[in-house]
């Protein structure tokens, strides 16, 4: 449906299994940030997992929005992986003109048209754009392979400027170490990953 809560559904129904072993953590030293014109974004050392993320879209239904999140299992399912993707009438219609975007449909994207949006629905939440970049964030950085505690921090910023950071960290130990870290399953909230009821919020 353009957006991760059908995957978190899914592993919520497989389960989770304790294996009672130590997992591999990144450790931040300093602070990394990558910039593409006026889009950026940057990973700070943090004692938690946060995003802030920043959007500013030439558009009266998207425009700016902003958001944070300390990040858990919780955090996630509820707050976040039910927000869908994006995109804009126009440049739907111009992808399809060009066979590309075939698969693309109001059942897996929220469309943005000239009078607001396009599906019966609406939103799921009222800034459910920036939640959505915010799922993406978190995605991309995910590719690195390893858990971390950190802040990262987004402006206008998308898959190519996400991944970036990702390979530019992983570049130079200088801004990292590995260490582990036995981790408490249950405080940390992956005993009760279900999703609750989509809907309108």
């Amino acid at each position: 449906d353009g957006s991760a809560a059908p995957f978190v559904d899914i592993l919520s129904q497989a389960g989770v299994k304790v294996l009672g072993k130590k997992r591999k953590y990144l450790k931040f030293k300093k602070r990394i940030r990558v910039e593409w014109g006026d889009k950026w974004v940057e990973l700070i050392p943090s004692r938690f997992l946060k995003f802030t993320c920043h959007i500013d879209f030439d558009n009266k239904h998207v425009s700016e929005q902003k958001a944070f999140f300390n990040v858990s299992p919780k955090v996630f399912k509820n707050e976040i992986a039910k927000a869908r993707t994006f995109g804009f009438k126009e440049e739907v219609e111009s992808l399809w003109q060009m066979g590309l975007a075939r698969g693309g449909s109001l059942d897996n994207a929220v469309v943005v048209g000239d009078e607001g949006i396009i599906n019966s629905e609406g939103l799921r939440y009222e800034d459910e754009f920036v939640r959505h970049k915010t799922l993406d964030l978190i995605g991309d950085i995910s590719l690195l392979g390893y858990r971390f505690y950190g802040h990262v921090r987004a402006y206008k910023s998308g898959h190519q400027l996400n991944n970036l950071l990702a390979r530019t960290l992983l570049e130079s130990t200088a801004y990292y170490t590995i260490t582990e870290i036995e981790e408490d399953y249950k405080q940390a909230g992956y005993e009760s990953i279900v999703l609750e009821p989509q809907g309108a919020v």
